[in-house]
């Protein structure tokens, strides 16, 4: 996918593909402690850490 200036990603466009996650056997959730980072060329980068739910 390319993303160009001024444009809004739909989130359909960016869900899960079929065979990932859940879909897995046996499936696989991410959990406390997990790290998730994106980052898109001459942007920038995310990172985002998974915490347990209180």
């Amino acid at each position: 996918m390319v993303l160009r200036r001024n444009k809004l990603c739909h989130h359909r466009a960016i869900e899960t593909p079929a065979g990932v996650g859940f879909k897995r056997k046996p499936p696989i959730f991410m959990k406390a402690g997990d790290q998730i980072a994106v980052e898109i060329e001459k942007i920038g980068w995310l990172e985002n850490h998974v915490v347990a739910e209180s």
